[in-house]
């Protein structure tokens, strides 16, 4: 009978201990010990051993177990027994713990202690946009996973969470002229509050986010954890003018930003393109501060004389006061000669 004894306890021993000699996860290692941790309670049982000794030693067992398991992942950068896996893509998962999370990025493994770090990789997951992630509900089968979606923002409240909603837009028309749909939201959570979200992003921004489903209701999906950036360059654009068909030399104000006034002549309309997705009407544009003075004349050619600067497009001019802080755009006809910077508009 000891023999047996002896020789089942070698067995157990194998059982606990042989998935640590493992590097990949996978549910086996974890069965492995459940069987090893039964084998040794049956043991005991058999011995007839005090059943409060029992539990205590199981459980202290169980946590050098656990402990050694931790050990070898952050030391060892192995993958954990004592996890479940979330599988994203072939490239992309999670291993999530009590204590920890171990994000594998394309096979290299970043650890997250108490679950404190947004999404780590550095590349997007295969991108969806906003309106076939809500129009297909196959994100309820995703509750833990993460996720990239494309979209607009609809709402940003403080620096607390950013929103998206799907949208109908015709082809074609400006940033702003599009109805946002109400029936359903998603909502990145700032959890971590190291997301700078107020005055980082606009109303009607596009943008990329790679975020974990967290929570999933009628009317909304929290999204924690994310990683987000914005679809537009905004430093690379072309700007489209269209002149007026009857023009009187007439000087129209634009806009009053903070640092330059605007203004236009003999111009029905100015648009910024970003992408063929993206116009923004020239107000818009310097009001969000998408477009500023410094980028729209950066490396650009101009003539100037003593009150004035004239940067030259292929099909408008730019006039810059150098006495104020008033800007005339017109067509190519403008040039240094006139009088607007030395005239109280």
């Amino acid at each position: 009978m000891q023999k047996k004894i002896k020789l089942l306890y070698c067995i157990i021993f194998l059982f606990l201990f042989i998935p640590f000699f493992f590097n990949t996860f996978h549910y086996l290692r974890m069965v492995s010990i459940g069987i090893g941790l039964f084998l040794l309670l049956f043991t005991f049982y058999v011995e007839k051993k005090n059943l409060l000794k029992l539990i205590f030693f199981t459980f202290f067992l169980l946590i050098f177990l656990y402990g050694l398991d931790f050990i070898k992942v952050y030391y060892g950068h192995s993958q954990p027994i004592f996890a479940l896996s979330n599988t994203s893509n072939s490239n992309f998962s999670t291993y999530n713990s009590f204590f920890y999370r171990l994000y594998n990025c394309n096979g290299n493994s970043i650890f997250d202690f108490m679950y404190q770090k947004n999404y780590v990789c550095d590349f997007r997951l295969e991108e969806r946009d906003i309106n076939a992630f809500l129009s297909n509900e196959n994100y309820k089968k995703e509750k833990n996973h993460f996720v990239t979606i494309k979209g607009k923002v609809s709402e940003i409240i403080g620096n607390t969470s950013l929103s998206l909603q799907a949208y109908e837009q015709e082809e074609n028309h400006l940033v702003g002229e599009l109805t946002f749909l109400k029936n359903k939201t998603v909502k990145v959570m700032n959890n971590h509050n190291d997301l700078k979200l107020y005055g980082q992003y606009e109303i009607y921004d596009t943008v990329y986010i790679t975020a974990r489903i967290d929570e999933i209701t009628n009317d909304e999906i929290l999204l924690e954890d994310a990683w987000i950036v914005k679809a537009q360059n905004f430093d690379q654009f072309t700007i489209q003018t269209i002149e007026s068909k009857n023009c009187k030399n007439e000087i129209k104000e634009i806009s009053n930003t903070t640092d330059y006034h605007y203004y236009s002549t003999c111009l029905e309309d100015i648009y910024v393109h970003y992408d063929e997705d993206t116009i923004y009407d020239i107000i818009l544009a310097l009001e969000t501060k998408k477009l500023t003075l410094e980028k729209w004349i950066y490396d650009v050619q101009y003539d100037e004389n003593e009150i004035s600067q004239l940067y030259k497009f292929p099909k408008y001019r730019l006039l810059k006061c150098k006495e104020n802080n008033k800007i005339l755009i017109g067509t190519s006809k403008l040039n240094l000669k006139n009088d607007f910077c030395t005239v109280e508009n």
